[in-house]
């Protein structure tokens, strides 16, 4: 399978993913240790492409029943 390739906009740029992207990857990994009890050391996400991709969680927190992940 050929790696997905988003096309250009106007000015030709196309660098990294959307914010909404990283958002459900650090909603998901926060989800999972509530769940869970640990943090995953990755998350799979899937993109409006139809393709799939991981990405790791940072700065985590997890205490009593709440948890909190942010993505850089």
């Amino acid at each position: 399978m050929e790696p997905y390739i988003p096309p250009r906009d106007r000015r030709g740029t196309r660098t990294g993913f959307t914010t909404g992207t990283n958002a459900a990857a650090a909603a998901k990994a926060a989800t999972l240790a509530l769940l869970g009890g640990a943090w995953p050391d990755e998350v799979a996400v899937r993109l409006p492409s139809g393709e799939t991709t991981t990405m790791a969680p940072v700065a985590c927190q997890l205490e009593g029943g709440a948890a909190s992940c942010g993505r850089i």
